[in-house]
């Protein structure tokens, strides 16, 4: 069973054959679901125990290699095993603090274990305040790399070396257990590997020879780079491309 529930005060009811039809062309050896119709004030963390004490036998309990927001009424959990999953799925129906919840099988997303993202930054948060609270990551992995974007209150943060398991567990403890600048509620999760960008506020008559011409002449080698494919989709202004 693929569809175990959902919250009836917010979402709607899908019949369980149409999940199955949309998810024909997953690999059956993904060990990743999507969680969704749990309460806004439910925890990461309670969510994750949830999963974690589910028993795939009398005394088993599954086995979790991750677990982490998607965004913030979409939570991503990742099984050592696709055997882990499907036994979860087929468990019955999953409540957590009065909340039916919808499980989903997805495709293993390949994610960046170079990198991570802190949400919940005050304004003004600066390089060395941010390289003092991840200090204890610097003997193994050296000096990070700081990029902020327009996103209110993010970061990317960048090393050269990619990050374990354990230390990446080690970052979640610390921002859930250490307050930052200002005692703001910091978050951590991990990146997604992609091979495409989405650009905005393009001017109307931007063609994708344009596009095309100013990623393949431009770039931090100042060699470019090989652009596969540009669709342009005109909403309401602004334009956008990917």
């Amino acid at each position: 069973m693929l569809l175990q529930g959902l919250n009836m005060d917010s979402l709607e009811w899908k019949q369980k054959e149409a999940y199955n039809s949309s998810l024909s062309c997953i690999d059956a050896d993904s060990r990743t679901i999507e969680v969704i119709g749990f309460n806004p004030t439910t925890s990461i963390d309670t969510l994750e125990l949830y999963f974690r004490k589910c028993r795939v036998g009398i005394t088993s309990n599954v086995s979790i290699k991750e677990c982490t927001l998607k965004d913030a009424s979409t939570l991503i959990v990742m099984f050592v095993n696709a055997a882990d999953l499907h036994k979860v799925l087929d468990m019955g129906k999953h409540e957590v603090k009065g909340a039916r919840l919808a499980l989903k099988i997805t495709p293993d997303l390949p994610r960046d274990d170079k990198s991570f993202v802190l949400e919940g930054l005050q304004d003004g948060t600066t390089r060395d305040e941010l390289a003092d609270y991840l200090d204890f990551l610097s003997q193994s992995y050296g000096e990070p790399k700081f990029f902020f974007g327009e996103t209110h209150g993010m970061v990317l943060v960048t090393y050269t070396k990619d990050i374990q398991e354990t230390d990446y567990s080690k970052i979640e403890r610390l921002t859930r257990e250490r307050e930052f600048k200002g005692g703001c509620d910091v978050r951590v999760r991990k990146v997604l590997k992609s091979n495409c960008v989405l650009i905005d506020s393009l001017p109307p008559d931007v063609s994708e020879e344009d596009i095309i011409q100013c990623f393949e002449n431009v770039s931090d080698s100042d060699q470019g780079c090989i652009v596969h494919e540009v669709k342009i989709m005109k909403k309401k202004d602004p334009h956008w491309c990917s």
